[in-house]
């Protein structure tokens, strides 16, 4: 009796965690449409949807919505809106969808999730190309139908989704090209307890620092204490690539009160510069950056300031140069982590927010 008692619950255990074919179908329903030939969400197709036929959908279905601008000319546009009587999937909150254009080209269209498991995901759309890690995500790409999905704490809820463009050569928007399931077979047959690679597969420029940097960060005028940390790639850069990061207030008048030096990772140690233009190559693969109050004779307590970090030039595919909007957000192009502005994406936190204590 006991035997048969504890299988009995094992059993019922079992159950419990499998997701039920109608939540299967509601999250294959969230991204297909009637009247989509693939993946897509509410009618909206990456690459195909133009900026006058998104807003025609969303005024159709009365949803109201914000459209941003960034970059040279207002290239880069960002609509955002919340979708959430759409599906009981969505977040609920004014910005639960965001949809980005380059030019009139639909890149990327990001979604928050609720009630979402990655076993439902698995369920839904099989086995992923590619398992990896991205900032504090672990990242399951779908790469042939432009999903990925991101799962953080706890390790098994879906909080993002992104629909992107597929290219001729089996890459998407802003990820490396991923290697098909045949020689990876241990990464490509998850089930609803999967262990993720603890390889950083996807390419990433990571800030970071031994313990988590403080948001914001406080400079003190009186003390002038350096604050350090360092910025490398997630990926090795072999020959000739190079890959190079530029590092720049927002908005500009922050350099009046803030003091910014770096220098590459050497040993013995080389001398501080004043360069915020670093390149990464295979003979220069980590830099330290620090920076501190500047002593002026204005008193600057309580500014604050954005110290942002952005790919400007790349010859290597897996680092494509980013655009950033007008608070030196990432936009697109290579993905960040280690910043302390938690307003960003989990791929896009590639700003230091800090504030002054002033002496003056």
């Amino acid at each position: 009796m006991i035997h048969r008692a504890l299988i009995c619950t094992i059993v019922l255990l079992l159950i419990a965690v499998q997701p039920s074919n109608a939540q299967v179908d509601d999250l294959i329903s969230l991204f297909t449409t009637p009247n989509c030939s693939g993946i897509c969400f509410m009618g909206i197709v990456p690459r195909q949807t133009t900026q006058q036929e998104l807003e025609n959908i969303l005024n159709n279905m009365q949803i109201p919505y914000t459209r941003t601008t960034a970059g040279q000319a207002g290239i880069v546009v960002l609509y955002t809106f919340n979708p959430s009587s759409y599906s009981p999937y969505i977040l609920n909150e004014s910005e639960s969808v965001r949809v980005l254009f380059g030019g009139d080209t639909l890149e990327d269209i990001g979604l928050n999730l609720i009630d979402v498991h990655i076993a439902d995901v698995v369920s839904a759309f099989g086995d992923p190309t590619l398992i990896g890690n991205r900032g504090e995500s672990t990242v399951y790409v779908y790469a042939d139908q432009g999903l990925v999905f991101f799962v953080t704490d706890p390790p098994d809820i879906v909080t993002v989704a992104r629909v992107l463009s597929v290219g001729q050569n089996g890459s998407i928007s802003g990820f490396m090209s991923v290697a098909p399931c045949d020689n990876a077979v241990e990464i490509c047959q998850p089930s609803s307890s999967v262990t993720p690679t603890p390889t950083p597969i996807l390419n990433t420029v990571i800030i970071s620092d031994d313990d988590p940097i403080p948001s914001p960060l406080v400079l003190s005028e009186e003390t002038r204490a350096w604050y350090n940390y360092t910025l490398s790639l997630s990926a090795p850069l072999t020959g000739s690539d190079s890959v190079t990061v530029r590092l720049d207030y927002y908005p500009p008048t922050p350099s009046n009160y803030a003091h910014v030096q770096t220098r590459v990772v050497r040993d013995p140690e080389i001398a501080w510069t004043t360069a915020q233009t670093l390149v990464f190559d295979a003979n220069h693969t980590e830099y330290e950056v620090r920076i501190r109050a500047r002593d002026d004779s204005t008193n600057h307590t309580g500014a604050v300031g954005r110290l942002s970090h952005h790919i400007t030039v790349s010859n290597v595919a897996g680092y494509p140069v980013n655009t950033v909007d007008a608070s030196g957000m990432r936009l697109t192009g290579s993905p960040f982590n280690g910043g302390n502005d938690a307003s960003g994406a989990a791929d896009s936190r590639n700003v230091l927010v800090f504030t002054v204590e002033d002496n003056d």
